[in-house]
């Protein structure tokens, strides 16, 4: 052996222990306090307005959560936020700002062109003043169709999505493959998988390092849920996935599944796509409308929310 292998393993076995010990990163989760307006704001998105479709869906797995498909089974079910976190990611948000410039100035185009872009309703909060949360700098620009949706999550993916954003080319539904959005955590738990304790050993242990600590600790059976912000711009409204509603013949798409038909109007320039899609009930969803973005720059992850299922009192 060589003196300089002999100085590089001394070097590692010396310096491996610190290095190892460093953590860089893009991003923070700073936890909300629980008895602040934040987390009470927070937490008025678990009293659904729809607790009867709780469990319900073909997407719920099997368990004693997952209500018959011939109707209810009597058993109370609810949802309650046990922990939250603010996330402060400068990648993401810097790529999301620059898209609002973009759909911003899209807009201008169409309005100057006489295109009406019409509003598109949301309710995820529904009458609950959000003057609390964290969104006052920049305000939620309705010019924008910007609005607060929720995106269900996996704990064993969870860090990626902080880290790297939601990404449509891991997501698809009955529309297609995009980043599904909605305005109801009902909708959020039909897929929503159990992080059931806290552990150091598991592949989940970089999540819990970063979400629990002695103050802060795993509260044991808890579900994720992403509360983002997203610019829907102008979208188009569709119940077969199919055809565009109010406009009978018109396309959804320009490319299947992947980029939305361009828009209506008398604007110079190139043209225009839809910015968003927005699945209503009806045809393919019964019960849930669903808003379905196809470029991740538009969907910025806001709050992360840990809560619990209860079922006739108990957590499951």
């Amino acid at each position: 052996r060589s003196l300089f292998e002999d100085l590089r393993r001394e070097v590692r076995r010396w310096y491996a222990p610190l290095l190892g010990s460093l953590r860089i990163s893009t991003f923070e989760c700073m936890p909300a306090d629980k008895s602040g307006a934040e987390f009470a704001t927070l937490a008025s998105l678990f009293d659904v307005p729809d607790p009867h479709n709780l469990g319900m869906g073909r997407d719920v797995p099997p368990g004693p959560w997952r209500q018959p498909a011939s109707g209810s089974d009597g058993r109370q079910r609810s949802l309650r936020l046990v922990s939250a976190w603010s996330i402060e990611n400068p990648y993401l948000w810097s790529k999301y700002q620059a898209e609002r410039r973009i759909v911003s100035e899209q807009l201008a185009r169409l309005h100057a062109g006489n295109r009406t872009v019409d509003p598109v309703s949301t309710n995820l909060f529904g009458p609950t003043d959000i003057s609390s949360l964290k969104i006052t700098n920049p305000e939620l620009r309705a010019a924008l169709n910007e609005s607060l949706l929720s995106h269900g999550v996996k704990p064993d993916s969870l860090l990626d999505v902080i880290g790297n954003g939601l990404s449509d080319k891991f997501c698809s539904g009955l529309f297609g493959h995009g980043i599904y959005l909605a305005d109801s955590i009902s909708k959020n738990d039909q897929y929503a998988i159990q992080d059931e304790k806290y552990n150091g050993q598991s592949r989940l242990r970089d999540l819990h390092a970063r979400l629990y600590n002695n103050s802060n600790k795993h509260p044991g059976k808890v579900y994720y849920v992403l509360v983002c912000r997203a610019i829907l711009g102008c979208a188009v409204r569709t119940q077969d996935n199919q055809t565009i509603m109010g406009s009978p013949g018109s396309h959804v798409y320009a490319v299947p599944d992947r980029e939305l038909a361009h828009v209506d109007g008398n604007y110079a320039d190139s043209r225009i796509h839809h910015h968003s899609l927005v699945g209503e009930t009806g045809v393919r969803t019964q019960r849930h409308r669903e808003f379905i973005q196809f470029h991740k720059e538009r969907v910025y992850p806001w709050y992360l929310l840990a809560y619990q299922r209860v079922l006739n009192g108990n957590r499951v």
